[in-house]
């Protein structure tokens, strides 16, 4: 029987499974439910308008992150608490910064927005923030500025009103809307708002460190009685302010860009932003007439600036306007500027300032030159003084200050020409600056006479009593008054000076006298020589004196009331008594009426003291006519006074005479009278008529008759060549030495000579082809250069022949046995040929001794030249074939050497082995059978020179080139004497 087997029960049931399994889900239920909760927060809300519990989310950049549970009341009633629970993963947000906000429909300025809260139903918008955590909020009225991390720029301006100005308000630039207002509150102080605005990040750009912006809310009318302006800008700025802003141009300065935080001022309106100016700062002593950002700076009726601010001193009651002055009027803010109030003012002149009641009072400025000052005390009247204004600017000299004022009148024949500007103590007394107007500026001249025209003047006799006033306002302000002596001609004032007269009797009857000094007082009288001028006495010598150097005498002359204005530079003054000259008896009218002071009047600056002439003057200022210049020789001094004639007739004068600077020629300024000034031009010629002038030839004798002036005291002729081509205007003319010179038509050249043996001046003549064609006229030696210069003058028919290839060549006799060469010159004298040539005009030319041939240059060397010198022959065959043409010393000074040209013709007898030797001696030949003796010509042996001789044709060699050298042996060998070659005369153009 098999055993049964053991069957043992289990411990553990199935049963708790299931409660185990519950155990495990109720806790992880219970962890997630922890972990997964949200985060309750409160937010308090001024109303509860639109939040609703379960359905009124929490959302962030449009994500809902929690949602409103319960919507109640606060423990005081006075807001409306929202608790709401924030998603876990969003619980970070709840932060003490953290801004929660409803967003519902919202009409802003120019848009809606909120418009999708319509149909979503409205929420609650959260910004995070920074710091500790939270669960406490108090909700925004409305949504936040932008953050500070938005993107953009981020900019603060100062306003002193907000005006129209609100959270959203535009912000544009020229009209378009480039950002808006975020937000805005008051400063720390209260004295200012702050208003924080966005600019989007595409225009930022257009914002710098310069910019200047303004308020653009509502609608600016401002306007006077010429009509209303109203200014406004686009819709939404009307209705819901907006700000707009612009750079002003800053030149070629660039403006820096703005970044955010920039804080900026916000102005009213555009044209004080605009504005380029600079602060300065007025003391007033009242501040009527000044109104805020509005009185006006004014410079002559333009506005250079504003009151932009008025503050009041609590200790000394005083008003200080600050004023910004535009930019390009900085020249009004200078130490020296004086600035006060321009308002309706009545007084003796009447009202004046009346402008200012239509159009307001201003403050008015009078520049002054100094250094820039900001800070002015303002005067309480206008001014008197401006140193600017046009016209001219004086000092009146006086014992005291008469009764006038600042701003009294000055007059001249009754009507208003300046101002009294005011007054100072002097040493003399006192000084008066007075303001002559510029269009009454010409009627003041150096003679002009001030006096005092202040009050009343009494006069009166047995046959009654006369008083006489002026205006009133000189009666109470005091004036004074002008006028120059209508005998006295206008002179430009030297000084600013005048002296102040009591009266004007006294001004004008001052002033009335002359001095002036005489070598000695003969025909001088004290109260009896009288001063004429045009023959009509003008004044008389009232006190004679010695000069303090006891040299001369001064004689003192008051001239009377009619006189002509005389006290001037230039005037000319000396005695007239009887006298005898070439020209008759002079004064003759003084041996009955005794001596006196003759004048001429002058017309340059005043003056009162002269000196006078021991003659009468040559010229005189009462002489008209042409100014000229004449040039002349040395050896032609003519004295101031000489006189100058046209036919016979005396028709100008010499004025001055002096060296040229080079001290080479004389000088004379000259004057043709008006009558005769049309007679001197181009054409004209001058020249020397002085002294007797005798010509005479082989038939006759004839005296040329001068003017009797011109024969006692030299003088001066000058007539017209005949040539139509020259009819230009002319005022500087050369001096012929004889009237044919000067009538000649023709040029000078100058000829370099080595030496002037022979030659003559007005003599030695220049000859072409055997006509006379010139004359050397001037023979000058140049010690710099070891050499002579003639000046000759060429007749205008030959100015062809004068070029640059033109040879010119002394001619003088030369004799030898068979012929005499230039044998004319032995009667005539020497004279010089022109050899024309080619090219260009020329004036200065060398002269030669003799024409030189052209033909081959050759050189001979010899031990001494002998007699040899240029000029002398070089021969064949006793045929003259050339011509030395200069004999020197060899570089290394140990032979002679003699150079020679062989004329075209003959150049090709001259050939390498050619032999040449002295001419002109003997040559012997002595043997047992005898002597043989040889000798050239007569001539030869005379004369001198150079013989050559050339090989029979097979060993002459080959032709002889240019510098080729020579010996040059003292005598010819006999087979020299033998050769006899035969060589083909060519044909040259001398032939």
């Amino acid at each position: 029987m098999m055993p049964e087997a053991e069957i043992k029960k289990s411990r553990f049931s199935l049963i708790w499974l299931i409660p185990a399994v519950a155990l495990l889900t109720g806790i992880w239920m219970l962890y997630d439910h922890y972990t997964n909760k949200g985060l309750k927060i409160t937010i308090e809300f001024k109303n509860g308008e639109g939040i609703t519990a379960g359905k009124t989310a929490l959302k962030y950049a449009g994500i809902q992150i929690g949602m409103v549970q319960k919507v109640g009341l606060t423990n005081d009633f006075s807001s409306v608490s929202v608790e709401a629970v924030l998603d876990k993963e969003f619980s970070h947000f709840a932060k003490k910064d953290s801004l929660f906000w409803l967003v519902k429909p919202r009409l802003e300025v120019g848009a809606i927005s909120g418009i999708e809260t319509i149909f979503t139903g409205q929420y609650i918008a959260v910004r995070p923030g920074d710091g500790p955590k939270s669960y406490s909020f108090k909700a925004l009225d409305q949504p936040p500025p932008s953050s500070e991390n938005a993107p953009g720029l981020h900019l603060l301006v100062k306003a002193k009103t907000l005006g129209g100005i609100v959270s959203g308000s535009p912000v544009s630039y020229k009209k378009i809307k480039v950002g808006k207002v975020e937000s805005h509150h008051l400063s720390e102080n209260g004295e200012s708002i702050l208003i924080k605005i966005l600019i989007s990040p595409k225009y930022k750009k257009l914002v710098t460190k310069d910019t200047r912006f303004w308020n653009v809310s509502g609608v600016e009318v401002s306007g006077d009685l010429s009509g209303i302006k109203i200014k406004a800008d686009s819709l939404p700025a009307v209705l819901d302010g907006g700000i707009a802003f612009d750079t002003p141009e800053n030149g070629d300065k660039k403006s820096l860009p703005a970044v955010n935080n920039d804080e900026f001022i916000l102005y009213d309106n555009k044209e004080r932003a605009m504005e380029k100016g600079f602060p300065i700062k007025i003391e007033f002593q009242t501040g009527e007439g000044l109104v805020e950002n509005s009185t006006p700076l004014k410079y002559k009726g333009i506005t250079i600036g504003k009151v932009c601010k008025i503050d009041i001193n609590k200790d000394s009651g005083k008003i200080t306007a600050t004023v910004l002055v535009h930019e390009n009027a900085k020249k009004a803010a200078s130490e020296n500027s004086k600035f006060w109030m321009v308002r309706p003012r009545l007084n003796l002149k009447g009202i004046s300032g009346l402008n200012t009641i239509i159009s307001g009072q201003y403050i008015e400025v009078q520049p002054a030159p100094g250094k820039f000052h900001d800070e002015f005390k303002a005067l309480t009247e206008p001014p008197f003084s401006d140193p600017l204004a046009p016209g001219l600017h004086l000092v009146l000299k006086a014992g005291s200050k008469q009764g006038l004022l600042e701003g009294s009148p000055v007059y001249t024949r009754g009507i208003e020409a300046g101002r009294v500007e005011g007054y100072a103590l002097s040493p003399e007394g006192v000084d008066i600056s007075i303001h002559i107007y510029q269009k009454y500026s010409h009627l003041v001249s150096a003679n002009t006479r001030f006096w005092n025209e202040s009050g009343l003047k009494i006069t009166g006799d047995l046959t009654g009593i006369n008083i006489e006033s002026k205006n009133l306002e000189s009666l109470v302000s005091g004036a004074v008054a002008f006028d120059t002596p209508k005998n006295e001609q206008t002179v430009k004032i030297s000084s600013k000076t005048f002296k102040l007269y009591q009266d004007k009797n006294a001004a004008l009857s001052a002033g009335r006298s002359i001095s002036i000094i005489f070598k000695n007082a003969q025909s001088l009288k004290k109260g009896i020589t009288p001063l004429k001028y045009k023959g009509i006495e003008i004044g008389k010598v009232t006190d004679i004196f010695l000069t303090p150097d006891m040299e001369k005498v001064r004689a003192q002359i008051d001239l009377f009331p009619n006189a002509p204005y005389i006290s001037r530079k230039g005037s000319v003054f000396y005695t007239v008594s009887p006298q005898i000259n070439f020209k008759g008896l002079t004064g003759i009218e003084t041996l009955f009426s005794g001596a006196y002071i003759n004048s001429f009047m002058g017309s340059g600056e005043y003056k009162k003291e002269f000196e006078a002439l021991d003659n009468p003057p040559s010229v005189h200022p009462d002489m008209k006519g042409k100014e000229i210049t004449i040039h002349a020789p040395l050896d032609n001094y003519f004295k101031p006074g000489t006189p100058l004639f046209y036919s016979g007739m005396e028709a100008g004068i010499i004025k001055t005479t002096n060296f040229s600077k080079s001290r080479d020629k004389i000088i004379m300024q000259a004057l043709i009278y008006d009558d005769f000034k049309d007679f001197v031009s181009s054409k004209t010629r001058f020249f020397n008529i002085s002294g007797f002038k005798i010509k005479t030839d082989l038939l006759k004798i004839q005296l040329e008759s001068r003017p009797l002036d011109a024969l006692i005291t030299g003088g001066i002729g000058f007539k017209n060549i005949k040539d139509d081509s020259l009819k230009k205007e002319k005022n500087s003319f050369c001096l012929y030495q004889s009237q044919e010179k000067a009538m000649e038509k023709g040029f000078f050249i100058n000829l370099i000579l080595d030496q002037a043996k022979g030659l003559k001046e007005n003599n030695t003549k220049i000859v072409y082809k055997g006509f006379d064609i010139g004359k050397i006229e001037k023979i000058n030696f140049n010690a710099l250069k070891n050499n002579f210069s003639a000046k000759a003058f060429i007749i205008e028919e030959a100015k062809n022949l004068v070029n640059s290839s033109s040879k010119f060549y002394l001619q003088k006799p030369e004799f030898s046995i068979n012929k005499i060469k230039n044998p004319e010159t032995v009667l005539t004298g020497i004279y010089i040929e022109l050899i024309k040539g080619n090219g260009t005009f020329q004036d200065e030319f060398k002269v030669f001794e003799r024409p030189v041939p052209k033909g081959l240059e050759i050189i001979l060397e010899a031990q001494k030249p002998g007699s040899l010198s240029p000029g002398k022959p070089v021969m064949y065959k006793q045929i003259e074939v050339g011509q030395i043409t200069k004999v020197e010393l060899s570089q290394t000074f140990d032979k002679v050497l003699i150079y020679a040209v062989i004329e075209n013709k003959y150049t090709d007898i001259v050939r390498k082995n050619s032999k040449f030797w002295y001419s002109g001696g003997i040559h012997a030949k002595i043997n047992l059978l005898g002597a043989e003796i040889k000798t050239g010509t007569i001539e030869s042996i005379l004369k001198g020179g150079v013989e050559f001789a050339t090989p029979n044709n097979s060993k002459m060699g080959e032709k002889s080139q240019n510098n080729d050298k020579f010996i040059l042996h003292e005598m010819p060998e006999n087979d020299w004497l033998e050769w006899r070659p035969v060589i083909e005369k060519k044909e040259t153009k001398d032939n």
